[in-house]
């Protein structure tokens, strides 16, 4: 199987070099935007597309993304074309990625940006493929690749922008950074979204009836892409039990996909008002009711990079895999509400989450595994508190005015 996914990805580099020597005529005036990633790190992107709309007014965007993460994508109006793949389609059918492969040949962009701050072989070839006269990229220092192939991708460029030594860490830094070196005045890099998320319509469907007025909506994401990335069920439903014992008037959404019903197991809990909505919202229904969460709470994973968007309050238990990347969150950005998050800070911390240890007996990293409930739930308990004094203050001053 490995000599058979070397063969084919030679194949594919080898067309891609004698494509790109092709002199093809009448390049269209439009820039491909590579952005191959998942939801959270597309969300930390989102700020450059207004930014990189303005400063090649007189281009077509194309933006090439995931199928699954598109919809985020909805009603924005600095793109004009969208290219969505299936990355396992990509990865495992060689008749699919073909097809992909060709569709972006015969766009005939004249340029041609890999806004990646993590390079992979991916990137590469689907960069190779269009054929572009400019190519664009950061010289990043940690590809998803070998150090040889990163070289040999490095040929394919005309601009290879570089980070200082001692760049910033953080995937917002580098999106601003990645846009200066390109000669871009940034002003202000706060990620969105554009579609209307705040419509009522599917928060009345899951609520189905119930009182929203005097409760507070949590939402509860215990998966992760990675499994070891998890903080635990037992602390979750831990920190839920303790949360309805301090307040009855709180209602858990619970938010992920079908398989991340394995994480957490509530029905002990046996509380009527936890509404289990893994693997029944779409993207853009889970941002929808993101928004009409008071918290989030969950792992470090999409829909928290959703909530910072719109501008919920998430709370994120994190490890050290790759602490400052994502999470936390740089405070000299001007977010309207900045992440909570908590972790045990250790040595090993940044290890790409090449962990020394073993792992723990729910199949998480030590690092995440040691963050307490107790220690969760001091900040989270007095956040509500907070919201809950709010909503009575409210309620007083409106029965004060009638």
């Amino acid at each position: 199987m490995d000599v058979l996914r070397f063969l084919i990805n030679s194949l594919v580099w080898g067309i891609g070099l004698v494509l790109k020597k092709v002199k093809t005529r009448n390049r269209n005036k439009s820039i491909i935007l590579i952005r191959p990633d998942l939801i959270g790190d597309f969300i930390l992107f989102t700020p450059s597309l207004a930014y990189l709309h303005n400063h090649y007014s007189e281009y077509k965007i194309i933006l090439l993304m995931q199928d699954i993460v598109s919809p985020l994508i909805e009603s924005c109006p600095y793109v004009d074309k969208v290219v969505v793949f299936n990355k396992k389609k990509y990865q495992r059918n060689i008749f699919y990625k073909f097809k992909l492969l060709r569709e972006l040949f015969i766009l005939k962009s004249e340029k041609c940006i890999n806004t990646m701050y993590s390079r992979n072989r991916i990137s590469e070839e689907f960069l190779l493929w269009v054929g572009a006269k400019e190519n664009i990229g950061l010289d990043t220092k940690y590809p998803g690749m070998k150090i040889n192939e990163k070289q040999r991708s490095d040929k394919n460029y005309q601009i290879l922008v570089k980070l200082e030594d001692g760049h910033p860490i953080h995937e917002l830094e580098i999106n601003k950074k990645f846009l200066q070196g390109l000669g871009i005045v940034v002003i202000s890099y706060v990620p969105k979204l554009w579609f209307i998320y705040n419509e009522i319509g599917p928060l009345n469907t899951v609520l189905k009836g119930r009182q929203k007025k005097n409760f507070i909506i949590i939402g509860i994401v215990p998966g992760a892409y990675d499994s070891y990335r998890t903080w635990g069920g037992a602390k979750f439903q831990t920190l839920m039990r303790e949360l309805c014992y301090m307040h009855k008037e709180i209602i858990f959404f619970i938010f992920g996909n079908k398989s991340d019903q394995k994480y957490l197991d509530y029905l002990s809990l046996k509380n009527d008002e936890i509404i289990d909505l893994r693997g029944k919202t779409s993207l853009r229904e889970l941002a929808t009711l993101l928004y009409h969460c008071d918290i989030v709470i969950g792992n470090e994973t999409g829909p928290l990079h959703i909530a910072n968007a719109i501008g919920t309050k998430s709370f994120c238990i994190l490890g050290g895999g790759h602490f400052g990347r994502f999470y936390p969150y740089p405070h000299s950005f001007d977010l309207k509400e900045i992440p909570s998050c908590f972790f045990q800070f250790r040595d090993c911390f940044s290890c790409g989450w090449h962990c020394i240890y073993s792992l723990t007996d729910n199949n998480s990293y030590r690092c995440i595994h040691e963050v307490s409930v107790e220690y969760v739930i001091k900040d989270v308990a007095a956040y509500i508190e907070d919201l809950f004094l709010e909503n009575k203050n409210s309620k007083e001053k409106h029965s004060d005015a009638s």
